[in-house]
């Protein structure tokens, strides 16, 4: 019986992501806890369920199921792994970017492969030196011709180390309006990322640091005048303060 707000599809959902929580992740979770490491596997296998691709449009190959959905298939398997619950957390930022500001040419190459599982997106914004305050970062682009040069750190991105496309704000001027939207392939010379240091807890998961060293990127990449509106659902207010 459907609820107020819940279908019975979202009750078919919660069954199927329990189902594989139980089946596919909570087996896992030994080794994880004892390695204290990235679990590449695991992140592509849940990936491939199409849960990723859960709030894409069916246009895009995707679910077309919502933010309600989202969240219980995150709750479900948050329920046996928060690392893994945080892993599909991570890529649904990554992905919220690309469907609400991304133009047509970016959300027809990138959303397909997401909703199929073959790509795990993330968005990277915090940096060393200034944390979550947008305003403070120093990472930068420069404009060659049709192309960007990024040079920079990102820190405490989420699937830093298993994510194929990076979301990644960067400044390409003075002042508030100098921020710009990059998506950035793992594999685009001048990009790396900086050994994962084992933390706390989340083990499975990995909150890494991207590299730019002179990292080449088209034009067509470039999301300048969407910068800003990356970052409002993602950072609480006192980090976005001063941005227009």
């Amino acid at each position: 019986m459907d609820s107020y707000f819940a279908t019975e599809r979202h009750n078919q959902i919660r069954d199927q992501a329990r189902a594989f929580a139980e089946a596919e992740i909570r087996p896992r979770i030994s080794a994880m806890e004892a390695s204290r490491s990235v679990d590449h596997d695991l992140s592509r296998l849940i990936a491939r369920q199409g849960w990723i691709g859960i709030t894409i449009g069916k246009e895009f190959g995707g679910l077309g199921l919502g933010h309600l959905a989202k969240t219980i298939v995150i709750e479900e398997i948050s329920r046996v792994s928060g690392a893994m619950g945080a892993m599909v957390q991570a890529s649904q930022l990554g992905v919220a970017k690309i469907v609400h500001f991304g133009n047509q040419g970016q959300k027809r190459k990138w959303l397909p492969a997401i909703a199929r599982g073959e790509c795990l997106p993330t968005i990277a914004v915090t940096e060393r030196g200034s944390g979550s305050h947008v305003l403070g970062m120093a990472s930068n682009a420069e404009r060659d011709g049709n192309s960007y040069i990024l040079n920079g750190h990102k820190t405490y991105v989420g699937n830093s180390h298993v994510g194929d496309l990076h979301g990644v704000i960067v400044r390409t001027g003075s002042g508030s309006k100098g921020l710009s939207a990059f998506l950035i392939e793992a594999d685009r010379p001048g990009f790396s990322r900086a050994a994962l240091k084992p933390a706390m807890g989340l083990h499975g998961f990995g909150f890494g640091e991207l590299v730019f060293d002179n990292c080449w990127s088209p034009l067509k990449t470039c999301s300048a005048r969407r910068a800003t509106a990356w970052l409002w659902p993602i950072l609480p207010a006192s980090s976005t303060e001063g941005l227009t």
